[in-house]
């Protein structure tokens, strides 16, 4: 699962292909839904904050993948950060969110 996140967030990082990755059923509810989720490992959180961080770089991205509660999950995200744990997690869900 790590690396299926850290393809995605390499991927995405070439903007004219954000589109097309959003346009994929389940692709970012999945990753929003690992990112929301604590219990999940937190290198591969890391990965799916950084691949939602890319796709946010598109502005024509940005009303699909906030529908689907993308600001919550990475606040969440933040949340641990702010009290000392997961911090390149941390930056990444920063990242994604100063990207909207």
């Amino acid at each position: 699962q790590q690396f299926a996140a850290l393809a995605l967030a390499n991927t995405s990082s070439t903007g004219s292909l954000c589109d097309d990755i959003v346009k994929l059923e389940g692709v970012v509810a999945g990753l929003i839904q690992y990112v929301g989720n604590a219990e999940r490992d937190s290198i591969g959180r890391q990965y799916c904050a950084m691949a939602l961080g890319n796709l946010l770089s598109e502005q024509s991205t940005h009303e699909e993948i906030t529908k689907l509660g993308c600001i919550d999950a990475l606040i969440k995200m933040l949340a641990n950060f702010s009290v000392g744990r997961d911090l390149e997690a941390g930056k990444n869900a920063a990242f994604a969110i100063s990207n909207l």
